[in-house]
């Protein structure tokens, strides 16, 4: 697979996370569209995902065992069709985020532990410091499931309860990360020869 093309799915992955963001937080002032923008943003967001993991599955020089590389792969898929069918049906107004914020988050959790696959033993391949960052990232993703999931999922924020204060906490932490996360990669990955699928 061209490293350039998952390159440019992961540039469009970091500026859908900026306009879901900003279509999430103003839809609540503000109405249409905004509602629908976050909601349709990420969409592409979990689409633009979709390179990047048979990307890593197929990438010839790999420290990363093939059950390890299949695991991913199978982590990978999933979450990106989590995604793509929540949101779809948050836009189609079939599912309310109050109704599915168990949903949202154990994808967020799927992120994070895709992220983790796909960067361990493969600090050689990219940079040290980006590998660690994914590691990072998915482990931040995975204690806000594991946090916000052992308080029931709290609806319209912690409301002071201490556990799910630093659940929301790393989701965000760990969503900003991410974007910064994309455009790294993308970068280290638009700068590599184009490599073939085997």
């Amino acid at each position: 697979m061209n490293p350039r093309f998952v390159a440019a799915s992961l540039f469009l992955n970091a500026a859908s996370s900026v306009i879901g963001f900003a279509g999430y937080s103003a839809g609540p002032r503000l109405g249409e569209p905004f509602i629908t923008l976050g909601y349709l943003a990420f969409v592409v967001w979990s689409l633009a995902l979709l390179p990047a993991v048979f990307y890593f599955y197929y990438r010839r020089s790999t420290a990363a065992s093939l059950a390890q590389r299949r695991l991913a792969l199978l982590v990978g898929a999933a979450v990106v069709v989590s995604g793509v069918s929540l949101q779809t049906l948050l836009s189609l107004r079939m599912t309310s985020l109050g109704q599915s914020i168990g949903w949202n988050f154990a994808s967020a959790g799927g992120v994070g532990l895709w992220l983790i696959l796909i960067h361990l033993r493969v600090e050689q391949e990219l940079p040290h410091g980006l590998a660690w960052l994914g590691v990072g990232i998915g482990s931040t993703w995975l204690a806000a499931f594991g946090l916000l999931g052992a308080d029931g999922f709290p609806v319209g924020g912690a409301r002071g309860n201490w556990m799910a204060t630093i659940g929301f906490g790393a989701d965000a932490t760990a969503y900003f990360a991410s974007i910064v996360w994309a455009i790294w990669l993308g970068f280290s990955l638009g700068r590599r020869p184009s490599e073939i699928a085997s």
